[in-house]
C-alpha cells in the first residue's frame, strides 16, 4: 500500500486558515441587497507552491437567503476572482455547509480571499481554505480565472429551474449561456432552491448541457440532491465534476422532482466552468 506521507515526494502537504473559532472566519455581505462586500482574509500567504485548493463553507442559518460567493488569489487591493459566483440558498434558518475542492495552481506567497453578496442585507457565511501540494494525484492543476454561467447578481440567484408539472419527468432545458466564453476541464455545479421555505421531502435530479434549442444533448446527467422542510438546502449543494466544456457552446440546465407544487419545484442553478 502506498505511504502518502505528510508533504514533499508522493506526500501531500496542506495549510489551512488561521482559526480563532472552530467555525471559520467570517465574511460579510454589503449592507446593500445583492451587493459584493469587504474582502477577507482566509490565508495571508501560502508558505510553499500549491496545486490544490480546498474551502470550507458554512452558513449562519439565515432563512430564504441567496448568496453569490468569489474566492479570489492576490493582495489586499489586487485580488484576482478565481473561483466567481458560487451559490448557496436558503429557504428556513437552518445553518448548513458546502466543501469545494479543485486542483488549482497557487504561487507560494500568495494571498487566499473570500467576498459575498446577499440576497439579505448584511449576511454572514464562515470560511477556511486549504492549500495543498498533491504530487501523487495525477490531476493536472488550472491556472486561469475561472468563469460562472447563470448567475444573477442583481438577485444573489441562480438561474431559475423549473422541474414541471409532470413528476419524475426532466422539465425543459434552461439557457445558462448562449456561448460559453472559455474551454473548461471541470465543472462546479451549484444547486440551490429559489430560497423559499418548503412542504416535504423532495428529490431532485438535474442535467447539465449543450447544444442548440431543440438538439441539445446531455454533458452530465442525474446529478441527484435531497432536501426537506426541516433542512431546505440542497444536498448535495455543490458538485466538482471533470469534464470537456468546448469554448462557444450553448450551455443548458433541466432538472426533475418528485413534486408539482408550483414553489417546490422551482431550484436555481450557477455552472462554474475551471
Amino acid at each position: 500500500m502506498p505511504d502518502w506521507g505528510v508533504g514533499g515526494g508522493d506526500g501531500t502537504a496542506w495549510e489551512s486558515s488561521a482559526l480563532t473559532t472552530a467555525t471559520g472566519i467570517q465574511a460579510i455581505a454589503s449592507a446593500t441587497v445583492n451587493v459584493k462586500g469587504p474582502w477577507v482574509t482566509l490565508l495571508a500567504a501560502t508558505a510553499r507552491d500549491g496545486d490544490w485548493l480546498l474551502v470550507n463553507m458554512v452558513s449562519p442559518g439565515l432563512a430564504s437567503a441567496s448568496y453569490l460567493i468569489d474566492i479570489a488569489i492576490g493582495a489586499a487591493g489586487a485580488e484576482m476572482v478565481v473561483i466567481p459566483n458560487i451559490l448557496f440558498a436558503t429557504g428556513t434558518a437552518f445553518s448548513n455547509g458546502a466543501q469545494i475542492t479543485m486542483p488549482m495552481t497557487i504561487p507560494a506567497g500568495s494571498r487566499i480571499s473570500a467576498r459575498l453578496q446577499c440576497s439579505v442585507a448584511s449576511g454572514t457565511f464562515k470560511f477556511v481554505a486549504l492549500v495543498g501540494s498533491a504530487s501523487w494525484s495525477g490531476y493536472p492543476a488550472i491556472g486561469g480565472p475561472a468563469t460562472d454561467y447563470g448567475a444573477n447578481t442583481a438577485t444573489s440567484k441562480g438561474a431559475l429551474i423549473d422541474t414541471g408539472a409532470t413528476i419524475n419527468v426532466k422539465g425543459a432545458w434552461t439557457q445558462l449561456s448562449a456561448a460559453t466564453t472559455s474551454e473548461a476541464s471541470w465543472l462546479i455545479v451549484c444547486l440551490g432552491t429559489n430560497s423559499q421555505p418548503i412542504a416535504g421531502s423532495i428529490f431532485v435530479s438535474f442535467d447539465i448541457g449543450v447544444g442548440g434549442a431543440g438538439v441539445e444533448q446531455v454533458l452530465v446527467s442525474h446529478i441527484c440532491g435531497i432536501l426537506n422542510s426541516s433542512v431546505d438546502v440542497v444536498f448535495p449543494c455543490m458538485v466538482v465534476i471533470p469534464v470537456a466544456l468546448p469554448r462557444g457552446v450553448r450551455l443548458v440546465a433541466r432538472a426533475s422532482s418528485n413534486t408539482t407544487t408550483a414553489a417546490d419545484r422551482l431550484f436555481t442553478v450557477v455552472v462554474i466552468g475551471v
